[in-house]
């Protein structure tokens, strides 16, 4: 695991909805989160981006939704559909106090962190006794046909996971949490081709590829590139079918 500098999506938020299901996404990412939330008091979600899981888990819980995030682009939209209670902090350095929040929500965050321990330490220290913490990873069970077998893990290759549970559970357990549950988000379909997927993927607005220099982007990504400009029909969309890991922690 890489000790890279956290990622910012702030030159993302003019293509983050468009490009990865936006309102739809959030609306089936929050049956999930809501099962396992704290029963009652506030509710914390950390990268929270543009506030689409947010407001759907909202919707859910019937209570507010507090988010942070990093990027103050991102933000901008999260707060027209949140309003205020959104602001701007590193997951690694909260400006919440001790033992403030029941739940806490980190969605696709702990790969994008420089620290992911400290994150989780962070975590651990702002949510209460009887609170929980659910993170949601980036690697989830996802089929897109002939595309699986040119796709590749991008994040694995240049920075490492720490949101796979061989590597998430000792971190965690330093940090003073349990691994109490795993479950899998709602099924969503989507539709992407070969072809949009490799020009964002030229254009680096891949997540992974947002600050590689070239010799990284010609390792990693370049024949990935032409392995889907390669496949019969590259522009025809292909229907992707996927479901995310949640894991569950408590403190220990």
């Amino acid at each position: 695991m890489t000790a890279d500098a956290s990622i910012s999506f702030d030159r993302l938020a003019h293509c983050y909805d468009a490009t990865r299901g936006g309102l739809a996404r959030g609306v089936a990412f929050a049956p999930a989160l809501a099962r396992w939330c704290a029963p009652n008091g506030p509710v914390l979600e950390v990268g929270v981006g543009t506030g689409a899981i947010a407001v759907a888990l909202r919707g859910q819980l019937g209570r507010a939704v507090v988010g942070l995030d990093l990027a103050p682009a991102m933000l901008a939209v999260a707060r027209e559909r949140l309003g205020p209670c959104v602001g701007v902090a590193d997951v690694q350095q909260l400006s919440v106090p001790d033992a403030a929040v029941a739940t806490l929500v980190a969605s696709w965050v702990l790969h994008l962190v420089g620290d992911p321990a400290a994150m989780l330490r962070e975590c651990r220290r702002v949510v209460r006794g009887d609170g929980r913490l659910l993170l949601v990873s980036a690697r989830g069970e996802v089929s897109a046909q002939d595309m699986d077998a040119v796709m590749r893990d991008l994040t694995e290759e240049i920075r490492g996971r720490a949101d796979v549970r061989e590597r998430l559970e000792p971190i965690a357990s330093a940090a003073g949490w349990t691994i109490v549950a795993e479950d899998l988000t709602d099924e969503e379909r989507w539709a992407d081709s070969p072809a949009a997927i490799a020009d964002r993927t030229e254009a680096r607005l891949r997540v992974a590829l947002l600050d590689v220099d070239d010799e990284t982007y010609d390792r990693c990504a370049r024949p990935m590139v032409e392995a889907l400009r390669a496949l019969p029909d590259p522009t025809r969309p292909r229907e992707h079918v996927g479901r995310h890991r949640l894991f569950v922690l408590e403190p220990q």
